[in-house]
């Protein structure tokens, strides 16, 4: 549970720089669902992982009124 819980710690930190302003020339960047996103790392927290390169990653809120978003991964 302490592993879940610094995962996300952490990757709500790496996003704690993002900005919600997109430009029109940065169109190049694939859209995430950052819900999708977090269980697909919660997933996979091996100890010997390379870390996951975010900065150029555009993440989309879906589940943001969701307050059971994660219910299935937090039980």
């Amino acid at each position: 549970m302490k592993a879940i819980m610094t995962l996300i710690a952490l990757s709500l930190l790496g996003l704690a720089g993002c900005s919600s302003n997109h430009d029109s020339d940065d169109d190049n960047n694939a859209e995430v669902d950052f819900t999708a996103f977090v269980k697909s790392e919660i997933k996979n927290t091996q100890d010997d992982r390379d870390a996951v390169d975010v900065n150029d990653v555009t993440f989309s809120f879906n589940d943001q009124d969701d307050p059971d978003a994660y219910d299935d991964i937090l039980q």
